[in-house]
């Protein structure tokens, strides 16, 4: 078992390191630590241990903690990204390289391996407490040098002999072990396989596949975040209740006054025009809505598929409280977003995701293909998702802020979508002192 975070050296030390607020994450690497990183660390947190974090995965350039560049070497690693991030720190780093440098001979893999740990050790002197080093990545249309498994091996052994380096094996994830050669898995009859869209870079079903490495990892050196939605705490009030939920009554399910489709329907919920969920589909896809008691005694809005999918897909699951002036004028007020999605023997899922108040500062998605089996979940998938933002959103100075789950589904001319949805205890909430 797991030593409890708050008891854990490294709880105590990032304690220290951050002055009690959430510990942050930034990504360097090539393009693999981008945003298929991203998405792993988000569905890690997502699914399976709910890590109380900051990733602003936004780029460098655009004022995130998001290093990583496609296409770089660990000389660029070393050159670039590192100085970098000694001007933005991160409490916990992530690096994924080494993919790029293609060693052929025992001496480069070495050399390769030696800059990777030259960073990490760059990024601990610059007030990192702990650095995750991502394994090597298979490859699909030419099989992967010999030293793939060299430098994992010696990256591992890195680790092993530190307590502030974590090392995640990629490579047992989502490599085709019975092959000769390093080659992602998934049955032959696919192209690349079903772990890869392309050839290179993490599919659907590899991110989730990685995803509870990095989650094993996350629960020895983070908090634990808990839904904070758990009753109505009254309308949001930008002056004498800005704490309460931003999105009402509407975000615990209450009434039957939604909206489908443009048309009031009893089976979505919703209290009036100004706390109510607004569902549309589009691209043949359908739901059937209903609302439904959870065993948990929690109201939820159940969504049954189904349709023919023609092309283009999306179901969209808006809630735009009437609130005017939301942020009462101070530009510094800041929010985060979250809701509850359950999965029940659900098929054709390409991507989900959580949209909190404009597409600038959608969380994570998952690298969905749309029509290949590598941008494809599994069919008949169930599973719980506690989704939420991954770093802090300003509140918008316009009225009537937009918090938005969205889905899109196969999109080849003929799928069928099935399964049910469930959504809870959608909120978003104040994070800045008023």
């Amino acid at each position: 078992m797991a030593t409890p975070f708050n008891t854990s050296r490294w709880g105590k030390l990032l304690n220290l390191a951050a002055h009690s607020r959430k510990p942050t994450i930034g990504l360097l690497g090539e393009s693999h630590g981008t945003t298929y990183l991203a998405g792993a660390i988000a569905y890690a947190c997502y699914a399976h241990y709910n890590a109380d974090v900051t990733m602003d995965f936004r780029t460098y350039a655009a004022g995130g903690q998001m290093f990583a560049v496609g296409g770089t070497t660990t000389t660029d690693l070393l050159n670039t990204q590192v100085p970098q991030f000694l001007l933005r720190p991160a409490d916990i780093a992530f690096i994924a390289n080494g993919y790029n440098d293609q060693p052929g001979t025992s001496a480069a893999a070495i050399t390769t391996v030696n800059n990777i740990l030259s960073a990490a050790a760059s990024c601990l002197a610059a007030g990192a407490q702990a650095v995750v080093l991502m394994g090597q990545t298979p490859r699909n249309l030419v099989p992967a040098p010999k030293t793939w498994m060299q430098m994992n091996d010696m990256l591992r052994n890195a680790c092993n002999n530190s307590d502030r380096l974590y090392f995640v094996d990629v490579t047992s994830a989502i490599a085709d072990l019975t092959s000769t050669s390093m080659v992602y898995r998934g049955p032959a009859a696919t192209v690349f396989g079903s772990y890869t869209i392309d050839g290179t870079h993490w599919g659907s079903r590899a991110v989730r596949a990685i995803a509870p490495l990095i989650a094993d990892v996350l629960q020895h050196i983070c908090p634990k975040r808990t839904p904070r939605l758990s009753h109505c705490s009254g309308a949001y009030d930008p002056v004498n209740f800005p704490y309460a939920n931003f999105t009402g009554d509407g975000g615990n399910m209450l009434g039957t006054s939604g909206v489908l489709n443009g048309s009031l329907n009893t089976g979505v919920a919703g209290t009036g025009t100004a706390s109510r969920l607004n569902i549309t589909t589009s691209g043949g896809l359908t739901v059937t809505p209903s609302i439904v008691t959870g065993a948990d005694g929690r109201r939820k809005q159940q969504l049954d598929l189904g349709g023919t999918i023609s092309g283009s897909n999306l179901l969209s699951v808006l809630l735009q409280p009437t609130i005017a002036t939301p942020n009462n004028s101070d530009a510094a007020r800041t929010l985060t977003a979250e809701i509850v999605v359950e999965l029940e023997n659900v098929s054709g899922l390409v991507d989900i995701w959580l949209r909190p108040v404009s597409s600038t500062y959608d969380t994570p998605k998952f690298h969905g293909g749309g029509n290949g089996v590598g941008g494809t979940w599994e069919d008949n998938v169930t599973q719980r998702l506690f989704m939420y933002s991954t770093f802090p959103v300003p509140v918008p100075s316009a009225a009537n802020p937009a918090f938005t789950l969205l889905a899109t589904f196969r999109g080849d001319a003929g799928a069928t979508p099935t399964g049910t949805i469930k959504l809870s205890q959608f909120g978003a909430h104040l994070t800045a002192a008023t």
